[in-house]
């Protein structure tokens, strides 16, 4: 079942939840290299639901890698098994 975006700040870190939300904005693919000197690549998704709260979910490989136009017009999206987490003072997840 999937986990109201108000109800994660309550949740304790680490977790793993289900998300689903509309896009509000996202970020432009970015590739870099990992310390371990494997090539990656991300994007990030600020997603938002009913309950007036969004938050930041970083998706990588070849989902980070798909056209813009699939993030633009506010669609909804679906995340399964989403990495909840403390970043830089706030909340954010990544799916696996």
């Amino acid at each position: 079942s999937f986990t109201d975006l108000h109800a994660l700040q309550s949740k304790a870190v680490p977790c793993t939840v289900d998300l689903v939300g509309v896009v509000t904005s996202f970020k432009p693919a970015l590739a870099f290299t990992s310390r371990e000197g494997k090539e990656l690549v991300k994007r990030e998704v600020v997603i938002a639901d009913d309950t007036a709260t969004s938050i930041t979910v970083a998706i990588w490989g070849d989902r980070a890698k798909q056209e813009d136009k699939l993030f633009e017009g506010h669609p909804v999206v679906c995340f399964k098994n989403v990495s909840l987490r403390e970043w830089q003072g706030g909340r954010s997840g990544s799916p696996w």
